[in-house]
């Protein structure tokens, strides 16, 4: 299926850097099986689902660029891709289109029918009722698909009876630039996945500050700082999303909102529109562009490991340092990073589960660390790592929507108090603002918090994948602790027991009794204490297995005997042999 943005990026990327001939660059993988160059790269301008993927092998291509992240995971996930073998370079947005500030209250809408187009009769009602003067430019139609029988053909007649709407099917592109940069928003209930859109790109570029949806990689190119962002609601089919009204309803609202900022303050707008304009200008431009394809090339051509970048940015793959408007407001970057948080869970899972929470392993084996047990260390330390950065961001999210909600509906412009110092009257100070500020100053240390966990994740990540190495490329299993210490882990668990029994008689909780444990292990790996109040010193312990065992009886007696002290019960009768003692291990 071709379309306009495609085609041109071929034209456009031309005009900066030209493919050695060596190398076959399309967006066709069938036209890349045909091809006898030596090298090929599909150059994936479509989405994940779409025919051209339909028994799509990923051995058939050298290499794959695509314009997003989020297309990216769609590859790995549905077509079982390697990450390294994706890279994503942005499309790029034509220098023709400039920045203006000369906006009038206009929204513009550039897109094919069937990405959200019927929405709009609705929507734009709902505008009309507050804004009755907001103007639509509409340009859409599927002619240049070549349909000789278009289903929207109703549609068009609709929008073109409705006040307001300018709706035309196709625009030359000189035209068109001029529509943008008088035009101050770009609309866009998208209830399609694009893999980038380079419409929205566009009129971002040109200044029109976008309102979209939530699905594809849409938000991704606009980013939460610089656009609206609305929720999709609604039914997934095989086809698109069937939204709720309520969506609608939701969208219209933000439009409002949107125009009455444009009139109430418009250097705000004007700010925030040319923002969104260098952000864009930035990240589409054409002569960087052209420089990540020669970078890229040359590697592909060269034989160059493709792995290097990857890791280099982050075993976390795609979890790059994010803002804290990311962290906060993106369901879906919350939902990744809890998948995150959990990747080690099938490790975990076979490793020795049930085990008691001290930490006597690590005085007991201080001198006999196995792979297993760097292993075991090196994986708490970082699920501990992950959950907190989890943590950090779902309270970031509610820091946010607590402050939502407080403001919601509320009056914002009464002063909290007046600043009446110098010559030109003073200033108010509002609740609201000070409000901000506080939050705004929480995201900022939070930010750097999440960012110290990632890069400490980071770290814990090299390890680990060098443990596996080391392991032969396999991960640390259950059986191999107990080969490695069985004795050992068989004592842990009867201990576990014990303390339960313990626990149960005494009333002394079993994360005490694990605190009574740990406060005995220093003084047994202090050399001035190996051999004092009947200890097995410690070159005994490291000689042999029984050794070992000797030792951890020996532990094992003092620490009951403590508990009996500070108690006053006689644990002896709990040595599991009566009756009843059978039941209460059972938790009978």
């Amino acid at each position: 299926m071709k379309s306009g943005s495609t085609e041109t990026a071929y034209y456009y990327l031309a005009e900066h850097y030209k493919f050695p001939e060596d190398v076959e660059v399309t967006h066709f993988p069938d036209k890349l099986r045909q091809s006898n160059k030596k090298y090929k790269i599909l150059w994936a301008h479509h989405a994940y689902d779409q025919p051209v993927f339909i028994n799509f092998d990923h051995n058939t291509v050298d290499h794959i660029v695509i314009p997003s992240h989020w297309a990216k995971e769609q590859l790995i996930k549905y077509h079982h891709v390697p990450k390294d073998k994706i890279t994503v370079i942005a499309t790029g947005v034509s220098d023709k289109f400039t920045f203006s500030e000369n906006k009038t209250k206009t929204f513009i809408h550039t897109s094919v029918p069937y990405k959200g187009l019927e929405l709009f009769p609705a929507i734009i009602s709902l505008i009309h009722q507050k804004h009755p003067d907001a103007k639509f430019k509409i340009f859409s139609s599927m002619s240049l698909y070549g349909e000789l029988s278009d289903p929207y053909l109703d549609l068009y007649e609709k929008l073109k009876t409705m006040p307001n709407v300018e709706y035309s099917a196709v625009v030359d592109q000189e035209e068109l630039i001029k529509h943008y940069q008088e035009s101050a928003f770009f609309i866009h209930p998208n209830i399609w996945e694009e893999v980038f859109c380079v419409s929205m790109a566009e009129a971002m570029k040109s200044g029109a500050y976008p309102i979209i949806t939530d699905i594809g990689a849409i938000p991704e190119v606009a980013t939460e700082q610089f656009s609206s962002i609305v929720p999709i609601e609604g039914t997934r089919t095989s086809e698109k999303i069937v939204v709720t009204q309520e969506f609608i309803n939701k969208f219209a609202g933000v439009c409002c909102t949107a125009l009455d900022y444009f009139e109430n303050d418009r250097k705000l707008y004007n700010q925030i529109s040319k923002s969104a304009s260098n952000h864009i200008s930035q990240k589409c431009d054409w002569k960087n562009i052209s420089k990540q394809w020669e970078k890229l090339i040359t590697k592909i051509t060269s034989g160059e490991p493709m792995t290097s970048e990857d890791k280099k940015a982050s075993a976390l793959d795609g979890y790059k340092p994010i803002s804290s408007e990311e962290a906060v407001f993106d369901d879906e970057y919350l939902r990744k990073a809890f998948q995150n948080v959990m990747r080690w869970e099938e490790s975990d899972r076979e490793l020795a589960q049930g085990r008691t929470n001290f930490q006597l392993e690590k005085f007991a084996l201080l001198e006999t660390h196995t792979l297993p047990v760097a292993f075991e260390n090196t994986l708490k330390s970082r699920r501990q790592m992950a959950e907190g950065y989890m943590y950090k961001l779902i309270e970031m999210k509610e820091k946010v929507r607590e402050f939502d909600y407080k403001w919601k509906d509320k009056d914002k412009t009464q002063p909290l108090l007046w600043d009446i110092g110098g010559p030109d009257g003073g200033k108010k100070l509002f609740w609201y603002d000070l409000d901000e500020l506080s939050l705004t100053h929480f995201l900022k240390s939070s930010e750097l918090e999440i960012r110290d966990r990632l890069h400490q994740m980071e770290h814990l990540d090299k390890i680990l994948e060098k443990l596996v190495e080391q392991n032969g490329g396999k991960v640390v299993t259950r059986e191999q602790f107990l080969d490695s210490d069985g004795e050992y882990w068989e004592r842990r668990f009867a201990d576990q027991a014990m303390d339960e029994m313990i626990a149960a008689q005494t009333g002394i909780s079993i994360g005490n009794l694990h605190s009574m444990r740990r406060a005995s292990a220093p003084a047994i790996v202090d050399k001035r204490n190996e051999t004092p109040n009947g200890y097995v010193p410690l070159n005994k312990l490291l000689e042999s297995p029984q050794g070992k065992m000797e030792f951890l009886n020996d532990l094992q007696q003092k620490v009951l005997k403590g508990i009996e002290e500070v108690t006053g019960n006689d644990l002896n009768k709990l040595s599991g042999t009566s009756e009843q003692d059978q039941k209460k291990l059972q938790g009978d």
